[in-house]
C-alpha cells in the first residue's frame, strides 16, 4: 500500500516535469536552443567529394550543403536516405519502370554533394519559438532543420536527437533528486 503510494507520487512528480519541461522547450527562442554552426561540423560545401560527404554524414546522419564556406548560404541537405542510391544496384528489375540509378557506385562516378542533395531544406530564423520549429518537423517528418539568418546564411541547426538529449537529462537530474 505505501509502495504504491510512494510510485504514484514519483509518477506525479515526473509528469509535473514533464509538462514544465515543455513548456519551457516550447517557450524558448531557437536562438537559445539550437547547436551554433562549427567549421565541417554538420555542413559541406556544394562542390564536396563523396568522402568528405560521408564523414559528416557518418557523425551526424545528415550535412548541411552550402555554397561555400565563405557566406554559408544553405542551399540544401544530404540526409543517410539521400546516399543509398549510390550503393544500388545498377541492374532494375523488369516489372520496375523506374531508370537505374545514375549516380550508384556501379557506374564508376564520384558525385559531389550538389549532385545527392535535396533542395529546398526546411530552414527557420533563431526568433522564432521551439514550439512552432517543433510542430515543422512534425509535420514536415524531418529530424533536423536549419538554423539560418535573413539572407540565407547557415547559423546553427536543431535536431530531434538534441530534444530527445535535453529530455532525458532532464528526466535522470528529477530522478536523482
Amino acid at each position: 500500500m505505501i509502495l504504491n503510494i510512494l510510485v504514484r507520487i514519483l509518477q506525479m512528480r515526473l509528469m509535473s516535469d514533464t509538462s514544465e519541461f515543455l513548456t519551457y522547450i516550447h517557450g524558448c527562442i531557437v536562438k537559445k536552443f539550437m547547436e551554433p554552426v562549427q567549421p565541417t561540423m554538420f555542413y559541406v560545401e556544394k562542390n564536396a567529394d563523396i568522402s568528405t560527404v560521408f564523414s559528416v554524414v557518418g557523425k551526424k546522419h545528415h550535412a548541411w550543403v552550402v555554397d561555400n564556406k565563405k557566406n554559408l548560404q544553405v542551399i540544401g541537405i544530404i540526409t543517410e536516405s539521400d546516399t543509398l542510391p549510390l550503393f544500388a544496384s545498377p541492374y532494375v528489375p523488369l516489372q520496375s519502370f523506374d531508370k537505374p540509378p545514375l549516380q550508384s557506385f556501379h557506374y564508376g562516378l564520384s558525385p559531389t554533394a550538389e549532385e545527392i542533395m535535396s533542395t529546398k531544406p526546411v530552414t527557420v530564423f533563431p526568433d522564432e519559438t521551439m514550439a512552432r520549429v517543433i510542430e515543422t518537423m512534425r509535420q514536415q517528418k524531418i529530424k533536423q532543420v536549419a538554423v539560418v539568418d535573413k539572407q540565407g546564411t547557415l547559423l546553427g541547426e536543431v535536431t530531434l536527437s538534441r530534444l530527445i538529449q535535453e529530455f532525458a537529462q532532464r528526466k535522470r537530474l528529477v530522478r536523482s533528486q
